[in-house]
């Protein structure tokens, strides 16, 4: 969500992110926030775990009613946004896993080149060395293997304990309004 927020390129005052599970959001209207940031100048904002907020659908659905403001959000609670004369206002786009290139950027703070497929196959013992050579120690295939066991979705990084739980309760999905 916050690399969301960076491309969009917006002054910081125009640009608010929340995440609804804060404990300081528990009992706040998401409708009024949603006004008082407006009322600011607020041009977007970028809402992370939606599901939290109390009749969300119904706040979000007056929000793209009454205001001109762009709303992106995320949320564990797919399934509750069926509700046709909500889900019409949205788009839902889906949110692809990390790669295995991304996870190891992330995990390990290294930068890799991407190749094309015609790279790969005409240059795939150098792309291979180059690779090794900033892996330096790290063996690759234990990393892969954590990769494939839990390194697929960024919040692996927050606590890997209850990763499968958190897999369950997510979903792959991000709204945005139209």
């Amino acid at each position: 969500m916050l690399q969301v927020a960076r491309e969009l390129k917006l002054p910081y005052d125009e640009l608010l992110y929340i995440s609804c599970d804060y404990p300081l959001l528990q009992g706040i209207s998401l409708f009024e926030l949603v006004d008082y940031f407006y009322s600011l100048g607020g041009k977007c904002m970028i809402i992370d775990e939606i599901h939290e907020a109390k009749d969300f659908e119904q706040h979000l659905k007056s929000i793209y009613d009454f205001f001109d403001i762009k709303i992106i959000f995320s949320g564990s609670s797919a399934i509750q946004l069926t509700n046709p004369s909500f889900a019409r206002r949205y788009t839902m786009k889906k949110l692809p896993v990390l790669s295995f290139r991304e996870f190891l950027e992330l995990k390990r703070g290294y930068s890799f080149g991407s190749y094309t497929l015609e790279e790969i196959v005409t240059n795939h013992e150098h792309i291979a060395y180059e690779i090794l050579d900033i892996l330096k120690e790290e063996k690759v295939l234990k990393e892969f293997r954590e990769y494939l066991k839990q390194g697929a979705y960024p919040f692996y990084f927050e606590s890997s304990k209850p990763y499968f739980q958190k897999v369950i309760d997510s979903m792959t999905n991000m709204c945005l309004k139209q």
